[in-house]
């Protein structure tokens, strides 16, 4: 007599077993769980080509790599074939998500580099295993390879930042100051008339001259605020941001800013860093991390300047645990930010002096604090979106890298 002997179902788990995202030209892993051994062909119903690495135990990892794709969604076929015939194949289908690479992704591959971009993680250390769980990443040293081409102009990249969704975002400063004679003798806007341009000879603009809120140092009602956004009413001068030119000012992320205090005196990039992120109020006798009575925590907003923090990360790690008040010429030979650094220039944070103090950085190379009715000189800082590539160069100052949205 004849009799059909079943072939047992493959015991395999896919995952993940919902929609899920392949950047372009990236990959996707797989975590198999299998009872048999066998192989694995991957199609994609995209432009393009898709691989996996055959499987060749239980129990195994399997990279699936999408190459090449376009932009949207599809479809990617796998198909398990065990190699024990008394299991039976498997063949699924998965809507995927072609997304596009994250815009820091060549960066990134500079990890580790001479010049390159180095991580930061929790505990304030230097990493450079792409491994390494990390708070942020940035550029460090006195010859990174971090300039860029901005508003048909040279830029220096400051590090990789996440947002509150956990969007990466490129942080640049101007490579040098703004000069005199563009910035407005005043600017107007919310009924006030600010100063900006020092009258005097010297690239150097007031914080802000005029208080129309609580306090000089909040950067939320400070004229150098209103200018470098184009928050203004003045027909004479349209402000720093409407200045930027296409495709470039649509590149630029509206993020979130830190305003606490920081100590001038005492701080170290370490501590500035986490003073700049408190919340605290306080009316006298202020703290690091303290924010003055009737200043704002935070401001959302397009154009800002640099924290005392990314003045400090860029020297060399055996700096960020020394007090900045006291650093000189030793310590500014260390970071790439002195090729800009030619007279004082303005921070974003707010001193805990007193309500009328900004930090700055001094033109010896130490963290200090000036009146924010005074004049200093200024680098505008930004975000980029977290779609914006870096595509071509190579982050050097005759061939910087370049930007695509």
């Amino acid at each position: 007599f004849e009799c059909e002997i079943a072939k047992k179902e493959t015991v395999l788990t896919y995952e993940p077993t919902s929609e899920f995202k392949v950047n372009k030209g990236g990959n996707k892993t797989f975590k198999i769980t299998s009872t048999t051994e066998g192989e694995f062909t991957v199609t994609s119903q995209v432009e393009g080509t898709a691989t996996a690495t055959p499987k060749t135990s239980s129990g195994a990892d399997t990279t699936i790599t999408v190459n090449g794709v376009e932009i949207g969604n599809t479809k990617l076929d796998i198909k398990f074939v065990p190699t024990n015939k008394n299991y039976t194949e498997k063949e699924e289908t998965y809507d995927i998500e072609v997304a596009k690479a994250a815009g820091a992704a060549k960066l990134k591959e500079t990890l580790g580099q001479t010049g390159g971009i180095i991580g930061i993680k929790s505990d304030n250390t230097k990493t450079t295993s792409p491994d390494d769980e990390v708070r942020e990443y940035r550029y460090s040293g006195a010859d990174a390879k971090n300039y860029i081409t901005f508003n048909d102009e040279k830029w220096r990249i400051i590090g990789i930042f996440k947002d509150e969704d956990g969007q990466e975002h490129m942080k640049i400063i101007r490579n040098e100051l703004i000069k005199q004679a563009d910035f407005p003798s005043k600017y107007q806007a919310e009924g006030t008339s600010f100063s900006i341009r020092y009258t005097s000879s010297g690239d150097y603009a007031y914080w802000n001259s005029t208080k129309t809120g609580t306090n000089y140092n909040d950067w939320t009602t400070a004229g150098l605020m209103y200018w470098l956004n184009s928050k203004g009413t003045d027909s004479s001068d349209t402000g720093y941001l409407n200045k930027i030119k296409s495709p470039y000012q649509e590149m630029i992320y509206e993020a979130k800013w830190n305003l606490g205090n920081i100590v001038y005196s005492t701080d170290t990039p370490v501590t500035a860093y986490e003073h700049e992120r408190g919340s605290k109020t306080c009316s006298s006798s202020c703290s690091g991390g303290d924010i003055w009575s009737g200043n704002q925590v935070t401001w959302t907003g397009k154009i800002a300047l640099m924290y005392p923090s990314d003045m400090g990360f860029s020297t060399s790690e055996s700096n960020w645990t020394s007090n900045m008040y006291n650093w000189s010429s030793t310590q500014l030979n260390t970071t790439w930010l002195k090729e800009g650094h030619t007279t004082y220039e303005w921070f974003l944070s707010p001193s805990s002096y007193s309500s009328y103090a900004v930090a700055s950085w001094a033109s010896g190379g130490f963290v200090d604090n000036n009146g924010a009715n005074l004049n200093l000189g200024v680098r505008p800082v930004l975000y980029l979106k977290s779609d914006i590539e870096v595509t071509g160069g190579e982050g050097t100052s005759t061939t910087p890298f370049t930007l695509t949205s």
